[in-house]
């Protein structure tokens, strides 16, 4: 972009969708306050209830920046993409839709593209229609340590948490325990500690990490009704898994189920945390 005009316009665009998101300090004189004052005004990122009373007024500010950042990325190699984390933490596929489905036509007029991190049950039954909404979709399945996945969680782990905290033996049982569930690696990394502590240790040891996926895999078994045990059994003892219904579709959202995909196609697994109780419940 060789215009300096418009490398301006850039730059106070981008800014623009930045303080909105984020929040910035008002320094305007307000007959609210005394000269000089700085007032912080929330970010749309803010919960709900949180957002300023001109939530609306902050929309129309968004949707200009994003207009003009949209008419200033033009060119065979230049291409704006948003990128959008998280919303996997959806369960109902309702909330999803209902959150994205008018800023997608909105930025697709724009030309401007869309990447989202979405919840499991689109993928099935009457909420497929979901993915209609985008041009392709992806499932990313969990980090199946069978193909050699261990080592890359190990190093996850690593980078999280130096030897000094975190036995090897520990690493490694934390890493099959987590059944390649990235959450699921850090959650019970963060409990593990927490068990150390508890017990006046420096280190993460093997008796930290079982207890912690003990914990984990009782808070899996909640809920769970006699049906639901039966096919997550089966599926342990045959690695078949063939959905039928909502209930069945669950057990993968919740992650009681894993999903990988490997050469030979796609296999199923319990989670590790779960797996271990599974024999005791009758």
């Amino acid at each position: 972009m060789e215009d300096p005009d418009d490398r301006l316009r850039l730059r106070e665009a981008s800014g623009m969708v930045r303080r909105m998101a984020n929040g910035w300090f008002d320094d305007e004189p307000d007959y609210r306050h005394d000269p000089g004052d700085y007032l912080w005004i929330d970010g749309m990122l803010s919960p709900p209830s949180e957002l300023p009373a001109a939530a609306s007024d902050n929309v129309k500010m968004v949707v200009d920046a994003v207009r003009d950042l949209a008419s200033l990325a033009t060119g065979p190699a230049v291409r704006l993409v948003l990128i959008v984390d998280s919303l996997d933490r959806l369960i109902e596929p309702e909330l999803f839709r209902a959150g994205i489905e008018q800023d997608i036509r909105f930025l697709r007029a724009l030309g401007i593209g869309f990447v989202i991190a979405g919840p499991i049950r689109v993928l099935f039954g009457a909420e497929r229609e979901v993915t209609q909404l985008f041009d392709d979709w992806q499932y990313l399945g969990d980090i199946d340590a069978g193909a050699g996945g261990t080592s890359f969680l190990i190093d996850v782990l690593r980078r999280r948490a130096g030897d000094e905290i975190l036995a090897e033996d520990a690493a490694a049982g934390i890493a099959a325990r987590s059944g390649g569930v990235m959450r699921d690696l850090v959650m019970l990394t963060r409990s593990s500690a927490q068990e150390a502590y508890l017990r006046g240790l420096d280190q993460i040891d093997r008796a930290c990490v079982a207890a912690s996926a003990d914990a984990y895999g009782r808070q899996l078994l909640l809920g769970l009704d006699p049906r639901s045990i039966e096919v997550l059994k089966r599926v342990k003892a045959t690695g078949v898994f063939a959905p039928t219904n909502d209930q069945d579709i669950a057990l993968l959202a919740t992650r009681r189920l894993l999903q990988y995909q490997r050469k030979d196609g796609t296999h199923y697994a319990v989670h590790p945390c779960l797996s271990d109780l599974l024999d005791s419940v009758v």
